[in-house]
């Protein structure tokens, strides 16, 4: 019953993740806009539905179109107006999307986000893409925070820009697709291959037996799904001749970690779950 209740819990966790991101597959178009975001469709219709999309029905698509010998770009920023933003409650660590993007002529793609605690921003992101991508690509954003507080307001803007700013080129075009706010890009750039053997059990509850892989001396970090370093061990000589060595987890909430061994010149990292 108690693994039920906590995988239930990680499902809600991770549909959370793009509930607070409106119309994120732009699914729901109202006179050639996308609910819930500003377009810069004021003179012309840069900013467009398409059915080329990387799930559901339809995607936004974005080309710098030429109005009256004036080149135009496609921007779009979240909220109905340009400064609204949407309301969040949980402190994000990346945006992450779906997204093809076809250059001519040094243009970019670019990707910001800022996070806001009331009127003061305290976490941003951002991306710029150079190079042709042809099919659907995943592109993680990392959020860096200032401070500790919470956010409850974001600002999300995607589009395209010249090589120089201004200088865009017509005829360039970008996809864009399932936007989602992550947990875990601290966990998406820990480095290390997988180990030969599995720890054991896993799911744990009190304690894990964890594989040395013939590390003989160095340390095992405990990390979190924000990346955090939560609890280090060192491995001394007395496990040298063990195969694995028993970490306590009684001590961590029910959750999702990663814990890396590092030491002989060599890292590995493997993730497991600890349940209440």
């Amino acid at each position: 019953m108690k693994r039920i209740y906590f995988f239930a819990l990680i499902m809600c966790l991770a549909i959370s993740a793009n509930a607070q991101i409106l119309n994120p597959g732009f699914e729901n178009w109202t006179s050639g806009n996308p609910d819930n975001w500003w377009t810069s469709n004021v003179l012309v219709n840069v900013v467009t539905q398409t059915t080329d999309k990387h799930s559901g029905n339809y995607a936004l698509k974005g080309e710098v179109l030429s109005y009256q010998s004036v080149n135009i770009p496609p921007q779009v920023i979240s909220g109905s107006s340009i400064a609204q933003g949407f309301s969040i409650s949980q402190r994000y660590t990346s945006l992450d999307l779906y997204y093809k993007f076809s250059p001519l002529n040094g243009d970019k793609f670019f990707v910001d986000v800022v996070m806001y605690k009331d009127s003061n921003a305290i976490g941003a992101g951002a991306t710029v893409q150079t190079t042709t991508v042809s099919s659907y690509t995943k592109l993680s954003v990392p959020i860096y925070y200032s401070s500790n507080d919470v956010p409850n307001k974001t600002i999300i803007s995607f589009g395209i820009q010249g090589p120089s700013g201004s200088d865009y080129s017509v005829g360039t075009a970008m996809y864009v697709d399932d936007l989602a706010f992550g947990t875990s890009n601290g966990i998406n750039n820990l480095t290390g291959k997988s180990p030969d053997k599995k720890s054991y059990p896993n799911p744990c509850n009190e304690s894990i037996f964890i594989p040395l892989n013939n590390v003989y001396s160095g340390n095992i970090d405990i990390i979190d799904m924000l990346g955090k370093t939560i609890k280090t061990t060192l491995i001394g000589s007395q496990v040298a001749n063990n195969q694995f060595i028993k970490l306590s987890v009684s001590d961590l909430p029910a959750g999702i970690y990663y814990y890396i061994v590092n030491g002989n010149n060599t890292n590995y990292k493997d993730k497991f779950i600890v349940v209440r």
